[in-house]
Order: structure tokens, then C-alpha cells, then sequence
């Protein structure tokens, strides 16, 4: 194991659910209601800062320096960022 600058020890409660302790989210400027990526590599759980569903298909409508998407190209992006949406919802209930 390498060493690390702060080490906490948390409790996986009943819900699957982990306390992240304040002073890391500070550290890494998250705040409650934001959303995190989460991934394991090798042995370790990463987790990471995420955009929203929204923030990442805003914008897909007008694109003044590019191809403008087709109709189904917005409905297969809309459809994937409220799939998103519903599983992260689900996965915070």
C-alpha cells in the first residue's frame, strides 16, 4: 500500500452507503447534491468529480461551429441523460 496524506477509516452502512468525511470534500471543493464518478482500478475505489446529466447535453441543441444534431440524435441524448438521472435518483434513495 502506498502511503497517503490522510487515511480515514468509514463504516459501510446497511444501504450500502458511505460517509465521505467533510474535510476531503472541502479539500476537493464537492459540495452536497453534486455528483461523483465512482470506479474500482487494480484493488482501489476511485471516486471523482462528474458532470450532471443536464450540464452534459446542454448545448446539444445549437452548435454554431459544428453539424447540428438529427432529431433522433436528441432524443437517443435525451433518453440516455434521463436514464442517468433516474439510476443515480436510485441509487441516492
Amino acid at each position: 500500500m502506498t502511503p497517503r496524506a490522510t487515511f480515514h477509516i468509514t463504516r459501510i452502512g446497511k444501504r450500502n452507503q458511505v460517509t465521505i468525511p467533510a474535510e476531503m470534500l472541502r479539500k476537493l471543493g464537492l459540495e452536497s447534491g453534486e455528483f461523483v464518478g465512482v470506479a474500482v482500478e487494480d484493488d482501489h475505489l476511485v471516486i471523482e468529480r462528474a458532470e450532471s446529466p443536464v450540464k452534459r447535453v446542454s448545448g446539444m441543441l445549437y452548435r454554431p461551429d459544428g453539424p447540428h444534431l438529427s432529431d433522433e440524435e436528441l432524443r437517443e441524448a435525451i433518453r440516455n441523460a434521463a436514464a442517468q438521472a433516474a439510476a443515480e435518483k436510485h441509487a441516492r434513495s
